[in-house]
């Protein structure tokens, strides 16, 4: 087994901070992911497992993130599980705080991500002008056509992210047939101001 690595806390609290606001942005349902690989609910799931909950719930975290967090929430108890309940409450502390009920006199504040940390991609004036008739054009068309285009996005949201991938975004466009058009530019800036 390789020796943890060393991590300092500034790190982790850049790792739970780009988290938080990816749950106030996305919504993912992190506990359900977690919650999947705990079979026993005693709060703790295997490294791996822990892994796969984060990839499939899309925070798109580097290996070198991921191992940061793995050393931060693994278990005293048993170095190969990791605490997930822990760290589940520690995300969610940008919606709730722990054990309000048992506090009610406590007022939880609305948390929100700063702007200058925040990883949206800004648009140029020229790619915010293309995005607007980029967008015009794909409205005229589905108002036009009375085309249903939630449904087709649903099929490739299974686990309900609200998010699908680039090129499940492209097929949508080609199969409701709204990918021609637009021209390349405006697809581009679509896909730079949407893209996760």
């Amino acid at each position: 087994m390789p020796p943890p690595p060393k991590w300092v806390e500034n790190d982790v609290q850049r790792i739970m901070y780009k988290m938080q606001a990816r749950m106030v942005r996305c919504r993912p349902k992190l506990k359900a992911f977690l919650i999947d690989h705990d079979i026993f609910s005693h709060d703790r799931i295997k490294i791996i497992d822990f892994h796969r909950a984060l990839d499939r719930a899309g925070f798109e975290l580097t290996p070198r993130e991921v191992e940061v967090l793995t050393c931060c929430f693994r278990s005293p108890d048993d170095p190969m599980e990791i605490e997930w309940r822990c760290f589940n409450d520690s995300i969610e502390t940008c919606f709730t705080l722990a054990n309000l009920e048992k506090a009610p006199r406590v007022t939880p504040y609305e948390w929100h991500p700063l702007r200058e940390m925040d990883y949206d991609k800004e648009l140029t004036q020229q790619e915010y002008c293309l995005l607007t008739e980029g967008m015009r054009r794909l409205s005229r068309r589905v108002n036009d056509r009375r085309i249903l285009i939630k449904p087709m996005f649903f099929d490739f949201d299974l686990p309900t992210t609200g998010l699908v991938s680039q090129n499940q975004f492209h097929r949508v466009l080609h199969t409701v047939g709204l990918a021609e058009i637009l021209r390349q530019e405006e697809l581009d800036a679509i896909c730079k101001r949407f893209l996760n």
